[in-house]
């Protein structure tokens, strides 16, 4: 081959390997597809005591300074690395995942606190999902009822979860390419879990 017919030949190669490689990306879209995973996670057990609490701010009962540990241990167990947690502001949310943050070392002022969580819909949840920054992969939610069981049932459909008890969690994993790209009953149940599933 002249040195004339080698460099005509090389831009031929190159063209046709980029349009292979499009044409792979074009028949395959969930090469661009990574997995992102929601993480639910109900307040441990309240206290009751005080009749003059309201309900915002009402502090973990003594069976919940127990159980939530308990559950942040299974969480370090299953090998969760939360990129963001996002909390309601209440104080039996704050008081759940700070001692559940102990047990994971997860900073507990990286929590994102939102107000919206508390007394939260379902689709107030999904919104907040879907506007996650993609660089997020693995985002847990600590909330409440009836909006943690509602949402885990409306992420996933193979198991029909009848209630999320308290310090419960649920795990739900997607492959989407943007959290914007998030929809209903199109997730991956991963597992559910809370204290008394360790108990006999």
């Amino acid at each position: 081959m002249t040195i004339l017919g080698y460099f005509l030949l090389v831009p031929v190669l190159f063209f046709n390997h980029d349009a292979e490689l499009k044409a792979q990306e074009e028949q395959s879209p969930d090469l661009k597809k990574t997995t992102r995973t929601v993480v639910l996670i109900r307040h441990a057990k309240s206290s009751h005591t005080n009749p003059e609490w309201q309900d915002f701010e009402r502090p973990l009962g003594e069976r919940g300074y127990r159980d939530a540990p308990f559950m942040g241990q299974k969480i370090f167990e299953k090998g969760i690395k939360f990129d963001l947690i996002i909390a309601s502001p209440s104080q039996r949310t704050t008081e759940t995942i700070q001692l559940i943050c102990k047990e994971i070392d997860y900073p507990v002022e990286k929590v994102l606190w939102d107000q919206s969580v508390y007394l939260s819909s379902t689709e107030n949840l999904l919104t907040i999902l879907r506007n996650l920054d993609d660089t997020i992969k693995t985002v847990g939610i600590v909330g409440h009822n009836p909006s943690m069981t509602e949402t885990a049932n409306t992420l996933q459909k193979k198991e029909k979860i009848e209630n999320v008890p308290t310090s419960g969690i649920v795990s739900v994993s997607f492959s989407l390419e943007n959290w914007s790209d998030l929809n209903p009953n199109k997730g991956k149940l991963n597992f559910f879990i809370y204290p008394k599933k360790y108990t006999k």
